[in-house]
């Protein structure tokens, strides 16, 4: 994952791993929706100054997918933010699961009950405690057994 800016999985369970380098989160996703979603007002209206999670709220209302922006840096490795919508369908949870065996050794932050209010995005947020892992993490949240 390191190598990449952002991962988004669809509401379908397709995974789209974009962006890398020195490209802006903000760059990705917008370019990534110009591609996938080119008929929505609202992709056009947004700019890289907007925030990657204003940017990411618009993927998971509208379309139900999950983002996870790969935060790391060489001063903090191995962080990133997971924002997740209301309800996951099947195929999308069993895919998110194995994402996030793939960055087991990432720390994230868990936003859910994403919303605008006063133009800032808010939303519900959960760490790992305890050194839990993002599965961990994030089967705590959905009501799911661990392994």
């Amino acid at each position: 994952m390191d190598e990449y800016k952002v991962a988004i999985i669809d509401n379908m369970g397709n995974t789209n791993f974009i962006g890398g380098g020195n490209e802006f989160h903000s760059d990705c996703l917008l370019n990534f929706a110009h591609e996938k979603y080119s008929d929505y007002e609202v992709f056009k209206k947004l700019s890289y100054r907007h925030s990657p999670e204003v940017i990411s709220f618009f993927f998971v209302e509208l379309f139900q997918d999950i983002v996870f922006l790969n935060t790391s840096s060489k001063k903090h490795a191995n962080i990133g933010i997971l924002l997740l919508p209301r309800e996951l369908g099947d195929n999308q949870r069993e895919v998110l699961l194995q994402f996030l065996d793939t960055i087991k050794d990432f720390k994230i932050g868990l936003c859910t009950d994403l919303r605008i209010e006063k133009g800032s995005l808010e939303s519900k947020e959960s760490y790992s405690l305890n050194n839990e892992t993002p599965r961990e993490l994030v089967e705590k949240y959905l009501g799911i057994g661990g392994r």
